[in-house]
C-alpha cells in the first residue's frame, strides 16, 4: 500500500498572511505531536531569481497548481489560498514596514519607505484580484480581520 505524504501548500498575494499562518500552523501541530516540517519559500529562495514567465511566482491557475503537485510526486497536496482586501493587504504590509508583524528573516518590506509599500501594496491588490478570477482549484480563506490563530482554525476546518 501506498503511503503519500500529506503536504499543505499555503499560498496567496503578500500580506495575505501566508507566513505569519503558516508557522503557527507548523508550531501548533508540533506541539500536538506529529511529525512536521515548515518551508516557506521566501525564506530559503526557491524560485530565486523569480522564473522569466511567472515573477511573482503565484498559482494562477489549476495547470500552474498541478505543475507544483507533480514536483512532489511522494506528497498529497491540500491546497489552500489565503485572501485579503486591498485596505487589509496595505493595513498589512505598512505594518510590515515599520517592524510590525511576524519577523519574517529577509523580509524585503521591513523598514522601506512609504512609497515602495504603498506600491507593494498595490501589487499585492493586484496579485489577489488575479487570484480571486483564477480560483484555482483551492481551498479559499478570508483573512480580512482574523487573528492568525482564527486564520488558523478556519484552515483546520477546512483541511482536518
Amino acid at each position: 500500500m501506498e503511503t503519500r505524504v500529506p503536504v499543505l501548500w499555503i499560498s496567496g498575494p503578500p500580506g495575505a498572511g501566508k507566513s505569519t499562518v503558516s508557522w503557527q500552523l507548523f508550531t501548533d501541530l508540533a506541539r500536538a505531536g506529529p511529525h512536521v516540517a515548515f518551508a516557506d519559500t521566501d525564506q530559503f529562495c526557491m524560485c530565486y531569481p523569480a522564473p522569466p514567465g511567472d515573477p511573482d511566482r503565484p498559482i494562477e491557475s489549476d495547470e500552474a497548481l498541478r505543475t507544483y503537485v507533480r514536483a512532489l510526486p511522494a506528497a498529497r497536496v491540500i491546497a489552500v489560498r489565503l485572501h485579503a482586501g486591498r485596505a487589509e493587504l496595505t493595513r498589512r504590509i505598512m505594518t510590515r514596514g515599520a517592524g510590525g508583524g511576524w519577523p519574517q528573516p529577509g523580509d524585503p518590506l521591513r523598514g522601506q519607505p512609504r512609497e515602495v509599500l504603498l506600491r507593494a501594496a498595490g501589487r499585492a491588490a493586484t496579485e489577489a484580484r488575479v487570484l480571486e478570477r483564477a480560483a484555482a482549484g483551492m481551498v479559499r480563506i478570508d483573512t480580512d480581520g482574523l487573528t492568525v490563530t482564527a486564520a488558523v482554525d478556519a484552515i483546520a476546518a477546512v483541511v482536518g
